[in-house]
């Protein structure tokens, strides 16, 4: 018998396998099976089918396609690690503004999309795709090896052409995109031609839906995600930035060595049996329509769509979900990795299709309709997710493991689902270009050229324009009807050669529900401007419905105005005064922080001898800029700011900040603080730092070695730096390293502290000082410093200025010691890393501690002559500053019994003892400190009806005239005095508390009530004080509590008359609880208001929850 296919045949069959079947040596009958089903052959003849041989074949083209899609695998993993070392690399030199990271995105994804393009071609061409690969890795090795040296170049010509500073925006853009262009170019070129070039060695004839290519793209994304993965949690950790990025290169050699070894394997095995390299599969009659062409216009259009859109949808995944996360680089990396995922999987479940099956436009109109209905749905749960969110991150806060896993599942819900679809169109629509190999490199080339431009025009249009313009929350929602208009469009393509199928119904089923979704309200305040990243949100101890509503409710009713800013998202809530939101997080509190922006910027004033010119770090509230501007010695102040919506907060801050936008010395300058420091040609008497939080995404930087350097090389020979560190959530390696870190670049740095139990202030210069007590108590005789002292500390002169003292020189050398400090550097960004650990969890640096290490080396005191201090006086101060602060603080050790004693008495009366502070205080013996003291104490004898009352009244009436006339107002009310005294006293209190924000926020919130004592006894005078308390105070103190003291005064004198004016305030986010809710129906059914129906809608609601 004749053996087909046998090598031992002729000539011909030994260098080229028959492409088609020989079927005339068949039987008749099975002809027409061949193709089909061999399995109806004699088992003697099936041996020798060709069509044996090609479905050997088949099977050792998958395991060839498996081998390179590990490459790609590892080919993803380098990439990654590339694309994060770089970009953390060039924010180092361009700085972190959006222009300088748009620009160096843009060259990386522009030279991915460029090699695709450009290597496409060359793909098809080679006869060695394979070869071809290995060679392109070994270039990207190469490449990316000398590529921290470059940026060495790239950062020497970036400062010397004076940056963004001296070009201008369009100017600093251009630079960056040649510089990025210059380091960035050749390694980010050859890796997008990497893929082309694999996809052309693993495809086959066969594989009509190209599921190979899905298979490599997959794998090739799910590489990637591993080295975020390791790249955010431990690389950058365990071995900085420049040994992580040689660490990927090691790597990528290896793998070009394995794709060169694969080759050479392959190489051998196709020489063996020569059909394995070169022969087809044989036709089936559907041969000729299977492989038409797609549309390539359309198709490159729907690339370049799918990219804007997913990338877009990036930038708003990311300030939506910082709040949620926290903010700091773990959210970032958490949310690429979460997106990487589900793009990966996307690839592998496409690649998971049948081979046979060419996929049409419907299917690709079904994925953006799939994509776009599970986009929205984490917008329309809204706030409900962002009460899960608390749920978890409450759940997550037992160790750093749990946090990451709550961080994982928060990202996979919003992130995962439409990411998945994201990634499953990739590959559908290079399918659809054609089938098999045949011009699949071209193909994958173009696709994946157009996909990277709408990615770069995603990522700029979005960054610049569209979030700013329309809103994070705004986008969010038009992003999923523009895919449905792409799904719309490509299903009305299909349409013109198909018949409408069940898929139809899907589609406008999805498309129906998507739409429907996006008229939902979506995250509100509640979302956006909480504390859920940071761990301090009560959400998730809501027990019921009401309760947690009556949360949400009082979140967005305290975000007074939102913002979406070039940087970030900016929220102003007034809980407790203005405070800040940058991203969800507080950046400052117009009142309660004013104790740290106040004297980071005056104590390194008082200290110099001469302050002309002063750098400051960060606006926030003004309160840092605005007060040194006052003192006399300074004639120029600079203010370095990133976020431009923040000058907008801080003209509100106008009360607490001295008008510091008004001050014709302060300028504002908006840019990133690093590169403006660089370029720079000034130099400065003092330069403050006050970023924001450590933990915080890129703000690390700000406390480096290499930022100090640079700052040390802007001082003035005699110049001071003071250097701002949160105490809270904050570990002893974090205080060790900020402290040797600073140690390597400032010879002498003295510490002290502004809030106490809060904020520690590092104030450092070239070489030791000490201090003259004599030209110091000169200089606090300045008007600015004296009201300083008085009103955000309530002490004065040179000893109340030493009670923020912690310890001199030697303790810092102590603390490195102690705590083995690690070097902070820009390479290896130690704080960054453990204080993201600790956000949330009760981890503080306890002051008292550094005191007692201070007083146990010796270095608790200061240097100083010219006079001497008086330590036991400088500690029993400190205690009387608790009084204006608010705070309870730890009996101060090595105190004299009396002062201790004493000391004991002022944490009575923080704790509202009244009674027991004067058994504790002994009015005869115990002379008071001014001023916490005396406020103290006329506060406390007014209560307990003490005769002394009066004489302590009248020793703060012009040192705190608005606590003054609190106090006598409630000592007339007391000795039941005519409400005509009490009501006007209160009147003039509550009308400069509008102007001046230095009042006891204690002694007004009791002082509230009184108001309510005059309406029972007048109600002409009440009407008066209703009207007064109408205007806010100043900056916002007490906005809750005056509103609902307005409340009530409506219910006194005439609550029908008034309620609709006392309303307007909490409108539309009253307050959830029973009794406001039915007072507020009952006005608007009197009035017939237009929010009527609402009211008895949200009242209904109440008690349907209460059920």
């Amino acid at each position: 018998m004749l053996e087909l296919g046998s090598r031992a045949s002729k000539s011909t069959q030994k260098k080229n396998h028959l492409r088609h079947p020989p079927t005339h040596l068949f039987p008749r009958q099975y002809v027409w099976y061949l193709h089909v089903s061999p399995a109806i052959l004699p088992p003697s003849l099936q041996e020798q089918l060709p069509i044996h041989h090609f479905q050997k074949e088949r099977r050792t083209s998958m395991r060839y396609s498996q081998k390179i899609s590990l490459l790609l695998f590892g080919s993803g993993f380098c990439a990654l690690i590339y694309q994060m070392t770089w970009l953390r690399i060039l924010r180092l030199v361009f700085g972190s503004s959006t222009s300088a990271s748009s620009a160096v995105l843009a060259i990386f994804m522009g030279g991915l999309g460029l090699g695709a393009w450009l290597f496409g071609h060359r793909a098809d061409a080679s006869k060695t795709p394979l070869k071809l690969y290995a060679h392109l890795e070994l270039g990207v090795t190469l490449a990316a090896a000398i590529s921290p040296f470059l940026l060495v170049a790239v950062r020497s010509i970036y400062l010397a052409l004076g940056g963004e500073a001296l070009l201008g925006s369009t100017g600093g853009t251009l630079l960056r995109l040649g510089l990025s262009a210059f380091v960035l170019g050749i390694p980010t070129v050859l890796m997008g031609g990497t893929l082309p070039a694999a996809v052309k060695a693993a495809e086959q004839r066969e594989d009509l839906s190209r599921r190979h290519l899905g298979l490599i793209y997959g794998t090739n994304t799910i590489g990637a995600v591993l080295g975020a993965f390791m790249t955010t949690f431990f690389f950058l950790e365990w071995m900085g930035i420049r040994m992580t990025l040689w660490f990927a290169c090691g790597l990528n050699f290896l793998i070009f060595f394995a794709a060169l070894r694969l080759f050479q394997v392959h190489v051998k095995s196709t020489t063996e049996t020569p059909s394995s390299e070169t022969d087809n599969p044989p036709p089936s009659e559907t041969d000729n329509t299977s492989r038409e062409k797609g549309p390539f216009a359309f198709l490159a259009f729907s690339a370049m769509t799918v990219g804007f859109a997913f990338f877009l949808m990036e930038l708003v995944w990311y300030r939506m979900l910082s709040p949620l996360l926290g903010g700091s680089s773990y959210t970032f990396g958490t949310i690429l990795i979460v997106a990487l995922l589900g793009v990966g999987l996307g690839g592998l479940i496409y690649a998971m299709g049948a081979q046979k099956k060419r996929p049409t436009l419907q299917h690709f109109a079904l994925t953006c309709a799939l994509e776009s209905f599970f986009l929205i749905i984490p917008f329309a749960a809204g706030d409900q997710l962002a009460y899960f969110a608390a749920i978890m991150r409450a759940w997550g806060a037992s160790s750093f493991f749990t946090l990451v896993t709550s961080w994982l599942l928060m990202s996979l819900l919003v992130v995962f689902p439409a990411s998945l679809l994201a990634g499953y169109q990739f590959p559908l629509l290079i399918a659809l270009l054609g089938p098999g190999e045949e011009e699949v490199g071209q193909e994958v080339g173009r696709i994946y050229a157009s996909n990277t431009f709408g990615s770069i025009l995603g990522s700029l249009l979005g960054g610049f324009w569209l979030i700013p313009l329309f809103t994070a929350t705004g986008v969010w929602r038009w992003l999923a009807v523009f895919l449905l208009l792409l799904a719309s469009l490509a299903f009305v393509m299909h349409l013109r050669t198909s018949t409408p199928t069940l898929t139809s119904g899907l589609l406008l089923v999805l498309g129906l529900s998507t739409i429907w979704m996006t008229t939902s309200t979506g995250p509100s305040a509640a979302w956006r401007h909480s504390t859920i990243g940071a761990g301090r949100s009560k959400l998730a101890t809501a027990k019921d419905a009401n309760n947690l509503r009556k949360q949400f409710q009082e979140i967005r009713w305290s975000t007074l105005w939102e913002k979406e800013g070039l940087e970030s998202s900016i929220g102003l809530n007034r809980t407790n005064g203005i405070s800040l939101y940058v991203n969800g997080k507080s950046d400052g509190n117009a009142r309660t922080d004013a104790s740290t922006g106040v004297f980071l910027s005056l104590f390194p004033g008082a200290l110099h001898s001469n302050p002309k010119h002063v750098l400051i770090v960060g606006l926030g509230t003004g309160t840092t800029a605005g007060w040194i501007a006052k003192d006399p010695r300074v004639e120029r102040v600079d203010v370095l700011e990133l976020e431009s919506e923040v000058v907008a907060f801080a003209k509100r801050c106008a009360a607490v900040n001295q008008d510091a936008l008004n001050n014709p010395k302060v300028n504002v300058i908006i840019g990133d603080a690093r590169e403006l420091l660089l370029t720079t040609k000034r130099t400065y008497d003092i330069i403050v730092s006050q970023p924001s939080n450590p933990y915080r995404a890129g703000i690390s930087s700000l406390f480096s070695k290499e930022f100090y350097e640079a700052v040390i090389g802007k001082l003035k020979p005699n110049g001071l730096f003071a250097q701002w560190l949160q105490m809270y959530e904050a570990s002893p390696k974090v205080l060790g390293s900020v402290s040797k870190t600073l140690q390597s670049v400032f010879p002498a740095t003295e510490l002290w502290e502004s809030e106490q139990r809060a904020d520690l202030l590092m104030v450092s210069g070239r070489k030791r000082w000490t201090h003259d007590l004599k030209k110091l108590r000169k200089r606090l005789q300045l008007p600015i410093y004296q009201q300083a002292l008085r009103d955000i500390w309530g002490v004065k002169g040179v000893h109340g200025l030493f009670t923020g003292y912690v310890g001199s020189f030697d303790i810092i050398r102590d603390i490195v010691k102690q705590n083995h400090g690690q070097l902070n550097t820009d390479d290896a960004p130690f704080v960054e890393f453990d204080f993201s650990k600790n956000v949330g969890q009760n981890v503080h640096i306890e002051v008292s501690k550094l005191r007692k290490r201070a007083h146990n080396i010796g270095a608790a005191k200061p240097h100083t002559h010219n006079g001497t201090l008086n330590w036991q006086k400088v500690i029993e101060l400190r205690s009387s500053r608790t009084i204006i602060a608010s705070a309870l603080i730890p009996i101060q050790p090595y105190s004299a019994k009396d002062s201790a004693r004493r000391q004991l008495a002022r944490n009575l009366y923080q704790k509202k003892q009244y009674s027991r502070v004067l058994k504790v205080w002994d009015l005869k013996k115990d002379s008071p400190l001014p001023y916490g003291d005396l406020l103290m104490l006329a506060h406390v004898t007014v209560m307990q009806k003490n005769p002394a009352a009066s004489s302590y009244l009248e020793q703060i009436k012009s040192v705190y005239p608005i606590d003054y006339k609190l106090s006598k107002a409630l000592q007339h009310a007391l000795d039941k005095q005519p409400a005509e005294k009490v009501a006007k006293l209160l009147h003039e209190a509550f009308k400069e508390a509008q102007t001046n924000p230095w009042f006891s926020v204690a002694l007004m919130e009791q002082a509230l009530p009184l108001s309510f004592w005059v309406a029972n006894q007048s109600k002409a005078h009440a009407k008066n004080l209703f009207e007064t308390l109408k205007t806010p105070f100043a900056v916002r103190i007490l906005d809750l509590g005056r509103s609902l003291a307005r409340l009530s005064l409506a219910n006194h004198i005439g609550f029908l008359q008034h309620c609709v004016s006392a309303f307007k305030p909490f409108e539309p986010h009253v307050l959830w609880t029973e009794a406001i809710l039915q007072s507020r129906l009952a006005c608007y059914k009197h009035h017939k208001s237009p929010l009527l129906s609402r009211a008895q809608r949200e009242l209904n609601t109440y008690r349907a929850n209460k059920k």
